[in-house]
């Protein structure tokens, strides 16, 4: 790639605007550092007369400035092999620049991980922390391209504060190419970040969650695995978006760096490949967080401290389980589509009653009929109840036990295990009576009953 400046070296601060490509920008405010990636809050608006609608006024914009080997190009990567999918945000503008020099100043708004990294090549120089020292610029940066808004693919369910490496007051020049990819900056009041401070029903719970672990399974499926998430860069919505992918690599790679955060698995402290389980861990940690209002402790964590919810604390407990432990993202996102199903489900209970008497005989001690009645919850959305009553036939031999071992076998056979059709749960009542007949015939020498079922 050529370089595209003018200018000898391209200063990054605070309060500096800039040209890139059909956009002006101006630098708001450094986030913070995660890595090679630089994360700035900046202003931008189209400078041409010719200004697109949607970015004509100016907008609050995400600008990240990595390495053109890191974390940047990597998501690059990613997007030219995924294309157009609705849970990833539309980048403006993307550029490379040779020579780059950073003034890094503590903004007070950190992202919430910290990480054991290789520092950047970097020299402190007294006169660079000046403001005055080093007046905004304008420069005029040529783009690599422009991306445009896409439409991603319809899936099979519903779409579902970080520590950054603290921010110092010194002057980083870059002395390989940089990447600067500029978006949207996240709705602050729809971040993930903010989502998971605010109390959520558990239905939200799981259906963020759902989401969450269907961007993680997509990426999967294309040998790609997320083990490091900035929740305040995640837009949660139908779909969810996602504004950062510097926290995915390649399926098997081994990282030449240890990681230790929030929302990023243990094992990657101690550079074990990248894995499939290590998302799971980061939906464990994120469903832990929303239902018990308060950040995992990796350190101090036991199963005896998640919430005691039926199917839930379990999901939870072994998403964050020894990684050979845990669920695969399929299996887990088949859970959680489930959990959410049971949730929404009324569970019918039948109350049943039933009375037998002897009646105005005057020669009958006992009554020959016997009745049954059992139900199951056969599905997530129906309960099969199976009543029947057989009356011993008068006359014929011991019709109080043939009455009873046809409700007997009623009672115990299998139940429907799925939801079934009027004809196949009418086939089934007749094999039912069938089975029934035999062993009335085979266990009661003449003897007979009636059996309604």
């Amino acid at each position: 790639m050529s370089s595209l400046l003018q200018a000898s070296s391209f200063t990054i601060k605070p309060q500096t605007c800039f040209q890139m490509g059909l956009f002006k920008v101006e630098i708001l405010v450094l986030e913070g550092q995660f890595l090679d990636v630089h994360y700035f809050r900046v202003n931008f608006h189209l400078s041409s007369e010719e200004a697109n609608p949607e970015v004509s006024s100016e907008k609050l914009g995400l600008l990240r400035v990595g390495s053109s080997e890191g974390g940047l190009k990597r998501e690059l990567e990613i997007r030219d092999m995924v294309g157009e999918f609705k849970m990833m945000a539309t980048l403006h503008q993307i550029a490379t620049e040779e020579e780059v020099v950073l003034l890094s100043q503590p903004s007070g708004i950190t992202p919430d991980t910290a990480a054991v990294a290789e520092p950047l090549d970097s020299s402190d120089d007294g006169d660079n922390l000046e403001e005055e020292s080093l007046p905004s610029q304008s420069l005029n940066i040529t783009p690599d391209k422009t991306t445009a808004e896409v439409e991603g693919p319809d899936d099979d369910d519903d779409y579902l504060e970080e520590e950054f490496l603290e921010p110092t007051a010194n002057s980083s020049h870059a002395t390989d190419p940089r990447l600067f990819l500029l978006s949207d900056y996240p709705q602050s009041e729809k971040t993930l970040t903010t989502w998971l401070e605010q109390k959520q029903s558990l239905e939200s719970v799981l259906l963020t969650a759902s989401q969450v672990c269907q961007f993680f399974r997509y990426l999967h499926q294309r040998q790609w695995g997320f083990v490091q998430l900035f929740p305040q860069y995640v837009e949660v919505g139908l779909p969810s978006t996602f504004f950062d992918l510097t926290g995915v690599y390649p399926i098997g790679e081994k990282l030449s760096i240890g990681i230790e955060a929030n929302y990023c698995a243990p094992e990657l402290l101690y550079k074990h490949p990248v894995d499939e389980r290590m998302s799971t861990y980061i939906v464990g940690e994120l469903l832990y967080q929303a239902i018990h209002q308060k950040k995992l402790q990796q350190e101090s964590y036991t199963p005896s401290d998640v919430a005691a919810i039926p199917r839930i604390s379990q999901i939870i407990n072994i998403c964050l389980a020894a990684i050979v432990d845990r669920f695969p993202l399929e299996q887990l996102l088949n859970l959680l589509i489930e959990a959410r199903k049971l949730l929404n489900t009324p569970i019918v209970q039948w109350q049943t009653a039933s009375h037998s008497t002897l009646g105005l005989s005057t020669s009958r001690l006992q009554n020959e009929d016997s009745h049954g009645i059992r139900q199951q919850q056969s599905n997530l959305d129906q309960t099969v109840l199976l009543a029947a009553v057989a009356d011993g036939m008068g006359g014929m031999a011991q019709g109080e036990v043939a009455s009873r071992l046809a409700i007997e076998t009623l009672m115990n056979a299998p139940m429907l295990e799925k939801s079934q059709d009027v004809d196949q749960q009418g086939a089934w009542l007749v094999s039912l009576v069938q089975k029934a007949n035999e062993i009335v015939a085979d266990s009661v020498e003449d003897g007979g009953t009636t059996l309604s079922a």
